[in-house]
């Protein structure tokens, strides 16, 4: 009980400290000097290797056509998730909904996002309940599907180096078997979560195909993201198609990482630089590495914001 009670104290503690904007803004302060900093010592002496760089336009292109794609589908998953919990919203609208509030994820405070995409589903029509429990969902889809995607694309090299389960005879194909294992019991554990939630939404009808479509789409989100950011590394450097499986690694263990650290608007700095650190590991020159994770977020940035506004002036012809 004592324990419990410390506990407790200080978990009080730390949640006002956390409500304190001025300790909110020197933490961030802190962690983007770090990783900006990071950024900057891998980009040093780039000068006579970045001169030497002949970009594949076509790749690059390519890269904002997939990227497009992916935050494409991230909003046609909001809007079936919504349909799950059976909150039925017009699907241009739940789209234009969904692509609003990504924006908001580089203001200032992480709840931005969040509280954005809640009001905006409320002033549609849905209720707080239904609200809450999809962008539960919605959370816990792209963060089990990412983990499931990291473990099947595990480096070789990474395993062999830094693990050793003696109880297993082939880590590589356990781990990977183990992802596909999750990627595939996603749409059951999801299901069996919606009944379990059923006596806070038991007004309106669940609708479990329509979990199992968004999880498909989420996965082919991630795919897509995954095979843009590998287009990147074509951009610049001779990459064979057999490197996709550590761009998909890499960019799905950054934005796992990134989503973790939720003090930093959108992740920005770090993501990137568990970027720049995993492809360094696999013989990417540093300055290469930091300019492919660079405009990694600057395509995504702007696929977001150009797909907003074609989403704006559709739902507004309508």
């Amino acid at each position: 009980m004592l324990l419990r009670a410390k506990i407790k104290e200080v978990y009080i503690f730390f949640n006002r400290l956390s409500q304190i904007r001025a300790f909110r803004l020197s933490i961030q302060g802190i962690i983007l000097s770090i990783c900006i900093g990071y950024l900057i010592i891998n980009f040093q002496n780039s000068i006579d290797l970045l001169t030497n760089i002949r970009i594949n336009y076509l790749a690059l292109a390519s890269s904002l056509i997939a990227t497009a794609i992916s935050v494409y589908l991230g909003a046609v998953g909001w809007g079936l998730i919504l349909k799950a919990v059976g909150e039925i919203i017009p699907r241009k609208e739940s789209t234009q909904i969904h692509l609003s509030s990504n924006l908001a994820k580089y203001i200032p405070g992480y709840a931005w996002q969040l509280v954005g995409k809640a009001y905006l589903t409320n002033q549609a029509g849905a209720s707080s309940s239904g609200i809450g429990i999809a962008m539960t969902l919605e959370i816990i889809l792209l963060v089990v599907i990412g983990f499931g995607l990291v473990l099947i694309f595990l480096p070789d090299e990474l395993i062999l180096d830094s693990l050793n389960l003696g109880f297993i005879n082939n880590q590589i194909n356990f781990f990977r078997a183990l992802g596909i294992i999750i990627l595939l019991i996603i749409p059951g554990v999801a299901s069996v979560s919606l009944k379990i939630l059923r006596k806070f939404q038991a007004k309106n009808p669940l609708h479990y195909m329509a979990l199992f479509s968004a999880s498909s789409v989420i996965l082919a989100g991630w795919l897509f993201l995954g095979i843009s950011f590998w287009l990147l590394g074509v951009a610049f450097l001779p990459i064979n198609i057999s490197e996709i499986p550590l761009f998909m690694f890499t960019l799905a263990a950054s934005f796992l990482i990134g989503l973790a650290i939720i003090i930093v608007p959108g992740s920005i700095g770090v993501r990137e630089s568990i970027m720049v650190y995993i492809l360094t590991l696999f013989s990417i020159a540093s300055p290469i590495a930091v300019l492919i994770a660079t405009i990694s977020r600057l395509t995504l940035a702007f696929s977001e914001l150009s797909l907003y506004f074609i989403s704006k002036l559709s739902f507004q012809k309508r």
